[in-house]
């Protein structure tokens, strides 16, 4: 098996002599390092012109600052591995990092795009080191799928390639080109996850100042918008009565899921679990379920935009009912639907994917 890691640099000499030296420490399996120098200054030139006397480093050199993509792409064109891992300059690697993503890749021929954990959890106090020792150690060979995949680092295979054939250039220097490329990625029928049990640390929006990032934002979103629409958010409930079409239920989650859609499920069930990262769950006692399908309506109704759920769902079409006949209820605030119509609750421009 051989994997080529493809790195885009554009100066930051230090981060990117920290960035390669983890990988070459770190890094097992047999790798190819592609780095595609986007026209930098003669300090990292220099340095990256030493790496290429090294038989596992091929050094590309872009003439004019050509962007992230672009410069990715040209990695991705002379590349031939089985896998190809995508990474920022910016980034550190932790050990057994890219062997934990392959082994993550291998689990199901429709996983198609893998990223590493990065974050340390709002709740965790120690270093990076601490966490890597604590958690990514205790979850080798576990993943849950997520939403889309971050650029920073990621791995795909040579079967997602061959039909995506790379990023998509209209996003210029970046942002998001990980998602729209993750969109298309699911399109085809492959899935996106997080790998639990591998670790790199991202510094993060390092390239470029505020300003300039401010405009890639809002000119990127502007093109991603337009292209995929905005994306939906779903309130669930499912109680006792729904216990036996919980596997109904998870396939149905899990289609939305794939189209964007978050989901805030309130459940009385102590067997409903979904490992998604756009999906929350708290679980509460069946007789105070109710009170939640209400709470959220008024909410809706009444709070602030950030809080309001596109659909609030509920188990029983004879709760429903009543409801949109009051005046207070039924103001297009949100749209009211049984569980029957989860499936409807999604953004129409992503097609869904069966299975």
């Amino acid at each position: 098996m051989k994997v080529d890691i493809i790195i885009p640099v554009y100066n930051q000499l230090s981060f990117t002599k920290e960035c390669i030296e983890s990988i070459r420490k770190n890094t097992k399996i047999p790798y190819h390092l592609i780095i595609v120098d986007d026209n930098s200054n003669e300090e990292t030139k220099r340095y990256l012109n030493f790496l290429s006397h090294n038989t596992e480093i091929t050094i590309l050199h872009n003439g004019v600052n050509l962007g992230w993509i672009v410069s990715v792409n040209r990695g991705i064109n002379i590349s031939n591995a089985e896998y190809l891992c995508i990474m920022n300059n910016d980034t550190v690697v932790y050990p057994d990092w890219l062997e934990e993503m392959v082994l993550i890749a291998e689990r199901h021929p429709q996983i198609g795009l893998v990223n590493p954990e990065w974050n340390l959890p709002k709740h965790f106090r120690g270093t990076k080191e601490d966490f890597y020792n604590k958690y990514i150690c205790k979850n080798r060979g576990k993943y849950i799928e997520t939403d889309w995949i971050r650029g920073f680092c990621f791995l795909t295979k040579r079967a997602v390639i061959a039909k995506l054939k790379g990023l998509d250039s209209v996003f210029t220097f970046g942002y998001y080109d990980d998602w729209d490329f993750s969109l298309r990625v699911l399109q085809e029928g492959f899935l996106c996850v997080r790998a639990l049990g591998s670790f790199v640390w991202h510094y993060k929006n390092i390239t470029y100042g505020q300003t300039r990032l401010n405009h890639l934002l809002i000119k990127n979103r502007e093109i991603f918008e337009k292209r995929w629409g905005q994306f939906k958010k779903c309130f669930l409930l499912i109680d006792d009565s729904l216990k036996n079409r919980v596997n109904e239920i998870k396939e149905s989650c899990f289609r939305i899921l794939r189209r964007q859609t978050r989901i805030f499920i309130i459940t009385s069930l102590k067997n409903f679990d979904l490992r998604h990262t756009n999906c929350k769950i708290i679980r509460v006692p069946q007789f105070i379920i109710l009170f939640f399908l209400y709470g959220q309506l008024i909410r809706n109704r009444i709070g602030s935009e950030s809080k309001h759920f596109d659909f609030v769902i509920c188990q029983d079409s004879n709760l429903v009912k009543p409801l949109l006949k009051i005046k207070f209820f039924n103001q297009n605030k949100y749209i009211l639907k049984t569980i029957d119509e989860l499936e409807s609750c999604h953004n129409g421009k992503i097609k869904i994917l069966e299975g």
